[in-house]
């Protein structure tokens, strides 16, 4: 049903595992992050889709049919690092996008309307959800009217923003290392 992995064309003849990371990948993370990423943040705002999913499949195949045309076809440790690569470097500054859709929504008409608002139990006043919403998530309207980053105020929303992205890695780092270590080193 299957081939041996020592039948395997690109497998490494010593039994070690051979690097992805080679001169012929950073061009794809370079790609990524200078053509792949623009397009994604003009589409998120355009259309409110993502290509971060795509992104990972668009410069595979990319890549590894110029690779192939080129008569020196990418390894498969070289193609998984195209594919697991280049959706990060297209993707990473992308929460920043996060922090303007919060800031809309604090400042926008229907936010902001009569239509979407609740009493309030404690004093009995309408509040919206525009002014209900935490500060931790989008500083005041007065703040955002600014269109202004470098304001105080948006330290507490991006902090946030930069943590969680930071913890996200973190976490998915960690489970990659301990597949390795599961899937590689004991089986």
């Amino acid at each position: 049903m299957g081939e041996s992995p020592d039948n395997w064309k690109d497998a490494p003849q010593s039994g070690r595992l051979e690097s992805g990371l080679t001169g012929r990948t950073w061009p794809v993370i370079l790609y990524g992050a200078l053509v792949l990423m623009p397009a994604n943040i003009y589409l998120l705002l355009v259309a409110g889709q993502s290509l971060v999913g795509p992104i990972s499949f668009i410069a595979l195949i990319l890549w590894v049919e110029a690779a192939r045309l080129s008569r020196r076809p990418l390894t498969t440790a070289e193609a998984f690092i195209v594919y697991s690569v280049s959706a990060v470097a297209a993707g990473q500054m992308i929460f920043y996008m996060y922090a303007i859709h919060p800031a809309y929504f604090r400042i926008s008409e229907v936010a902001n309307s009569a239509m979407f608002s609740y009493r309030d139990a404690s004093t009995g006043e309408m509040v919206t959800f525009a002014e209900a919403a935490p500060r931790w998530w989008a500083p005041p309207a007065e703040v955002v009217r600014q269109r202004n980053f470098l304001h105080p105020a948006w330290l507490l929303p991006i902090g946030i923003g930069m943590a969680s992205w930071f913890f996200h890695m973190l976490a998915d780092l960690c489970m990659g290392v301990l597949g390795y270590h599961l899937f590689v080193k004991v089986e």
